[in-house]
């Protein structure tokens, strides 16, 4: 990488619960396109 990494100039006040999780099994069809985004990537990923 190029560059330093940016930082925050204002403090932000971070909690955790904005985006509720779901928990997915191992065995769930993970290239579903109508399921999941990213053109399949994450069962690309989950493969591995």
């Amino acid at each position: 990488m190029k560059g330093s990494p940016k930082r925050r100039r204002v403090e932000v006040e971070i909690f955790g619960d904005e985006n509720e999780l779901l928990w997915i099994p191992r065995e769930q069809d993970f290239s579903d396109r109508g399921t999941f985004a990213g053109e399949g990537n994450i069962g690309h990923i989950m493969k591995g």
